[in-house]
């Protein structure tokens, strides 16, 4: 039964004026009373602020750098509690110390601005040892897209980047990373909200063989801050999906996370993935406007990290304007369009080196080594002419390390007349030789070659009778097919998905016969291909 209204008011009725429940900014007003509620004789609550960094526990989690009030009325003289306020969560416990006792702690959150996963997290879900430093994390609050489709934050400019290619080594192997930006988007639903972002795909080969893809969806928030939605992963084994180990998506796991700030200082903290249990990667800011070696030469303007995941490894990478993450995991990049686009023709030396390259790749098995070692004296002494060039031998550093290493495999292979390791090595020629050619050439126009290129080592790879290999090709060609598909016309595109449907069927039957004749016929529609206008 409703008793009364006692404590009602609202500011312009009856005098009533309005309080601060909290300043703006706390330590400027350290010890300064204040007034929450003004109605005089019926809500007069005061407080002020006399700590700003406690530590508390409550049920649910524990919080540092917790700022403390204590609370009175003059109205009820002798009554006084403390409470204590978490960034990014409001109030988490209220103590009575004068007066009356009991408390109120926080046990757990149902409504927020953003959902439960959208808050600071307290400590679980995070590596071993890990301290977390909420004070200096600047992903908390909740970030507004009215269009976040456009993603060009300088030092991750999803949407002016169309390809970047990431070379190194590990574990001695070369390892090689492509991040491409797909035409489509998407919409993500969270928190009651939906998002459309923008898909990045990813794929890391490690000694020219598939080793993960990803997509990945981002979106870029006012203010210039990239928010990641999530990725779906698929990991490998041998050309078949092992796990899909990292996969998350925002609003069914969790919420988004910060993947670069707009405007990032010497020692902001953010969260790139925060699914407790799954993934967590935080990442420090160590330092900016640094000056690194780039494909092209001196790059301004870096920023480079730390970043620590949930098996508590820490990673150093480097964020550059115009390619987005430079430096990560030993690779660093070794080319990215537009920004190292050049306007000269594309040079003769680089069409001798891939046809060369084809050839052999073709006729590996043939036994004519003396055509072969002919052909590759050819490719040498392109290679040779091209690095002489006074105005590209300083370009593409990583290209060229890429394709010397490449070209000595080739010659090694020719001399000792081994026709698998020939084949191996002229296709590792072709791949970089499509690298340095990408600079001259539309991007689609080498994924296209690309897709020729390996359409044809499935072939082989039948030929060699490895289901594995076969089955790591097709899907690598279901990657590039998915960046390509839409500069195809209509008709092609449908006779090439119904051939790549199968060979994805032969693949996975490891039927390597029909492997073998589907990709000879994609092979055959896939040479005549051209942009559709």
């Amino acid at each position: 039964m409703l008793v009364n209204h006692k404590g009602s008011w609202e500011a312009g009725v009856d005098g009533a004026l309005p309080g601060i429940i909290m300043h703006a900014n706390p330590a400027d007003n350290l010890g300064q009373p204040y007034h929450q509620e003004l109605y005089v004789g019926e809500a007069e609550d005061m407080a002020q602020v006399s700590a700003l960094e406690e530590s508390v526990t409550v049920p649910y989690g524990t919080f540092e750098h917790v700022l403390k009030t204590q609370d009175w009325t003059p109205l009820e003289p002798g009554h006084l509690a403390h409470k204590y306020y978490a960034e990014g969560i409001g109030l988490v416990l209220e103590v009575k110390v004068e007066g009356s006792t009991g408390w109120l702690e926080l046990v757990s959150v149902t409504t927020a601005p953003l959902s439960t996963e959208d808050l600071p997290q307290p400590t679980t879900g995070f590596p071993p040892g890990f301290v977390p430093n909420e004070a200096a994390r600047v992903d908390i609050a909740k970030p507004i897209f009215s269009n976040p489709t456009a993603i060009t934050n300088p030092l991750l400019p999803i949407t002016e980047v169309d390809q970047l290619i990431q070379l190194g080594l590990k574990d001695g192997l070369p390892h090689r990373t492509e991040f491409t930006l797909l035409p489509d988007t998407t919409t993500i639903s969270w928190n009651g909200e939906q998002t459309e972002v923008r898909i990045l795909q990813f794929v890391a080969y490690r000694d020219g063989r598939v080793l993960e893809h990803a997509l990945d969806f981002l979106a870029q928030a006012d203010g210039g801050a990239v928010w990641y939605f999530g990725e779906d992963v698929y990991n490998y084994e041998n050309g078949v999906v092992s796990d899909r180990d990292g996969t998350w998506l925002a609003g069914k796991d969790g919420p988004p996370a910060m993947i670069m700030p707009a405007n990032p200082q010497v020692g902001n903290i953010y969260r790139v993935e925060n699914i407790p249990g799954n993934v967590f990667e935080e990442v420090t800011v160590q330092a900016i406007n640094q000056t690194l070696e780039g494909p092209r030469g001196l790059i301004e303007g870096v920023m480079f990290v730390q970043q620590i995941g949930l098996d508590g490894q820490t990673t150093v990478k480097a964020f550059a304007p115009g390619y987005g993450e430079f430096l990560a995991h030993s690779e660093d990049a070794g080319v990215a369009v537009p920004i190292d686009s050049l306007s000269d023709p594309l040079p003769a030396e680089l069409e001798t080196l891939l046809t060369g390259a084809s050839s052999i790749f073709d006729a590996a098995d043939s036994a004519d080594w003396d055509a072969h070692s002919a052909t590759l004296a050819s490719m040498t002494e392109a290679w040779v002419a091209h690095q002489s060039n006074v105005d590209l031998g300083s370009l593409f550093p990583l290209l060229d390390i890429q394709m010397s290493r490449a070209l000595a495999s080739l010659t090694s292979a020719i001399e000792q007349q081994n026709p698998e390791a020939t084949r191996d090595a002229a296709f590792d020629v072709a791949v970089a030789t499509l690298d340095f050619q990408l600079p001259y050439r539309p991007r689609i126009e080498v994924d296209l070659d690309r897709f020729n290129l390996w359409t044809r080592r499935v072939i082989t790879d039948s030929a060699a009778a490895n289901p594995g290999h076969v089955a790591g090709d097709v899907v690598i060609l279901e990657f590039i097919w998915q960046r390509i598909a839409h500069t195809v016309e209509a008709s092609t595109a449908q006779a090439i998905d119904a051939q790549l449907s199968d060979l994805r069927a032969a693949a996975d039957a490891e039927d390597l016969t029909a492997a073998s004749e589907a990709a000879t016929r994609l092979s055959e529609i896939s040479a005549g291909l051209t942009i559709a206008n």
